[in-house]
């Protein structure tokens, strides 16, 4: 499949399993999280079921917006 998907909170419990979920049907995974080594164990999984991860840190206690930024953005 074509598309890209946006899970939060995907280093664990139901995010992880959700990413898993999508990278199973070959599917661009944007992973969102706190944890740096979290994304890259989740990218990992992502990658070994057959998906494309795109992990981004998240940081919303550094951005001024109310809503979950990546850092990148907030830079």
């Amino acid at each position: 499949m074509d598309r890209v998907v946006v899970i939060t909170g995907a280093t664990g419990g139901v995010g992880r399993a959700t990413a898993r979920m999508f990278a199973e049907q070959g599917d661009r995974v944007a992973l969102l999280a706190r944890g740096e080594a979290g994304l890259a164990a989740a990218a990992e999984e992502v990658r070994q079921a057959g998906g494309t991860p795109l992990p981004s840190r998240a940081s919303p206690s550094r951005c001024a917006a109310s809503c979950c930024t990546t850092t990148a953005a907030c830079a």
